[in-house]
């Protein structure tokens, strides 16, 4: 019988990527079944119920305490497991000062600290809305990776920044690059003159890493959080990060990346367009209709990729990008097709990035007539009645509350969505698997190794198409990463709708050659 123990540490505090890759470092221990390590907010006191971790410790938690919850297969192993939670603990305990004051709270930092224009904020969503005001009020521009603040605090907070001329990117805004600084997920790209705003974390890491491939660079990319194109937000940060783009001298290009957002956001956006004396590119993903962009003199990308690349050309930078399926092994590809088992017929999408995924259901909605399903479900996509049971084609963003509750995102840690994809290669009815693998500060050192290895251990697999998110210059390395995932049989493409789109292909010549 597994054995559970927790360890509580009062008024501790450390940000929710460290308690995650804390987590995920405690989950590798041996006979560890299961770590999570959070505030003991009610929110995530329910998470850990949720998850098979509570316990009366647990529940009787402090907000400010923080809670490490694990459960192993033996008392030992328990016992090692928390132990190892401590030293990971210890090695960060070092306080950060400035000269020898210490530095506890934002008033501080201003004070102790010229020039202090930005604030980065994670911690727990019950706490981050107050923060955020505090370090608006301190005229600080914030960017709020936390996510869980609720929507009256985010429009409060965003008004407060409005009128005082500041940015509130969030909240759940996981990427940014501001004056060529990475923040949160990005990747290390060269400068240059396309901005971006984005409502879309890995759509915005997608476009940026293919400008930089293909020779452009960014001035700034500024993320605005999920919600703000929805008409409770009504778009404050995506239009004030419109105009600062418009006025900034380094930004010569803009490029916008969302959801489409709600008509009286969308009809804003087109007025900018209409009267912005710079080129603006538009990619709403999931959106085929271009007449808010076009007629007012934008230009359309109907894809992040077709976005990056005509974001490129109104730079004026020269790029040539190979055909389509060009630099595949198509004839490798037809070998494996041919091998596939009489059952196999489903594709199964199993995805780190939510825009990722979007994109490639979009796409090959657009271009397969086949049921498909998904956990994150667009129009005419049927919504998933058991994320964990699969059927037919479908799509997955292990992103998702679903399977990240007690457990880091995919992006940090890919194991939970290793498993599953590996689970979905030895379903015998599962011809093709459709992934990503995005690297970049704050994702995890080697994730194409990690399902590398995974995909090594298996006797019969089916084709196995992914795409890359990256560049040469991020630490995991883009070509690394790539020759890891081709020495084990993946068809690497070089962009997610390439991967998508060869997907669509696949599909295709199967259903021809079984009719």
């Amino acid at each position: 019988m597994s054995k559970l123990g927790t360890l509580i540490l009062g008024d501790t505090y450390r940000d929710s990527v460290f308690l995650m890759q804390l987590s995920s470092k405690v989950e590798k221990e041996a006979g560890v079944e299961l770590a999570s390590a959070m505030s003991g907010t009610d929110r995530n006191k329910d998470l850990f119920a949720d998850s098979g971790l509570s316990t009366e410790e647990v529940q009787n938690a402090l907000p400010d305490d923080l809670i490490i919850a694990v459960r192993a297969d033996t008392e030992e192993n328990l016992a090692k497991a928390l132990k190892r939670a401590e030293e990971l603990l210890k090695e960060t305990n070092k306080e950060e000062a400035v000269g020898e004051r210490k530095i506890e709270r934002l008033e501080q930092a201003v004070e102790a600290v010229e020039g202090l224009n930005l604030a980065l904020i994670s911690v727990a969503g019950d706490f981050a809305k107050y923060e955020a005001a505090k370090a608006v009020n301190l005229g600080l521009n914030v960017m709020l990776y936390s996510d869980n603040v609720p929507l009256e605090a985010e429009l409060k907070i965003k008004e407060m920044a409005h009128e005082k001329g500041l940015l509130v990117m969030g909240p759940d805004c996981g990427t940014s690059i501001i004056n060529g600084v990475p923040l949160a997920f990005a990747n290390e790209v060269r400068r240059g003159p396309i901005g971006i705003v984005g409502a879309s974390g890995t759509g915005i890491q997608e476009v940026t890493v293919l400008i930089d491939r293909y020779g452009g660079g960014i001035s700034h990319a500024i993320g605005t959080g999920g919600r703000d194109p929805k008409a409770e937000i009504g778009g404050i940060t995506m239009l004030d990060a419109l105009q600062l783009l418009q006025d900034d001298p380094q930004t010569e290009v803009i490029l916008i990346v969302a959801k489409p957002p709600a008509k009286v956001v969308e009809e804003k956006i087109s007025a900018f367009i209409k009267a912005c004396p710079k080129a603006v590119v538009v990619n709403y993903a999931g959106e085929a209709d271009d007449s808010t962009v076009t007629p007012f003199g934008g230009f359309y990308g109907h894809s992040l990729e077709e976005a990056a690349m005509l974001a490129l050309e109104k730079a004026g930078v020269k790029h040539e990008m190979p055909e389509l399926f060009s630099d595949l092994d198509c004839a490798q590809l037809e070998t494996e097709l041919k091998a596939l088992p009489a059952t196999a017929k489903y594709f199964r999408g199993i995805y780190g990035g939510g825009s990722l995924c979007y994109e490639s259901m979009f796409l090959i909605k657009q271009n397969l007539d086949l049921p498909l399903h998904s956990n994150t479900p667009l129009e005419g996509v049927q919504a998933l009645a058991d994320v964990h049971k699969s059927v037919e084609n479908l799509f997955l963003d292990m992103g998702e509350d679903e399977f990240t509750q007690g457990k880091p995102h995919p992006m940090i840690d890919p194991t939970t969505k290793v498993r599953r994809l590996i689970e979905e290669a030895k379903d015998p009815e599962v011809a093709v698997i459709l992934t990503d693998c995005v690297i970049g500060y704050g994702s995890y050192e080697d994730p194409a190794g990690m399902l590398a290895e995974a995909l090594s251990e298996l006797e019969q697999k089916p084709i196995v198409i992914a795409s890359v998110c990256g560049t040469e210059a991020d630490f995991q390395k883009h070509s690394a990463q790539v020759k890891k995932l081709q020495e084990q049989g993946v068809h690497v493409c070089r962009s997610n709708r390439e991967a998508a789109l060869l997907t669509v292909e696949v599909m295709k010549k199967l259903e021809k050659e079984r009719a």
